[in-house]
């Protein structure tokens, strides 16, 4: 059974490898933002790797219901950070967006 997400996800896919495929190695940035599924009401781990070191960065989560979460973030000396979902932050199952913003960075 095919879902509108599992396709948009496969479109992502393959618009991240024509794009990655189309630009040097050297030139594409590995600034990543991971998060992993979890169950509603436990909580969430956010982690950020390849920003701008010792930066400050606003990150909004939005979820499901359509709430806006502000969490600041500090990148270590690596550019690295984790951020954290308290149970009651996540206790709407769905999808959560994250919008990430700092200082000389554009949204991602």
């Amino acid at each position: 059974m095919h879902t509108k997400t599992s396709s948009i996800k496969r479109t992502f896919s393959a618009v991240a490898i024509v794009l990655g495929c189309s630009f040097p190695l050297a030139s594409v940035a590995e600034t990543l933002i991971q998060a992993k599924d979890t169950i509603a009401g436990m909580g969430a781990e956010i982690r950020f790797t390849g920003f701008t070191p010792s930066t400050d960065l606003d990150c909004t989560v939005e979820t499901p219901a359509g709430d806006e979460l502000l969490i600041p973030v500090r990148t270590d000396t690596e550019g690295n950070a984790t951020a954290e979902l308290r149970p009651r932050e996540t206790e709407h199952a769905g999808v959560y967006s994250i919008l990430v913003q700092g200082a000389a960075m554009e949204s991602f």
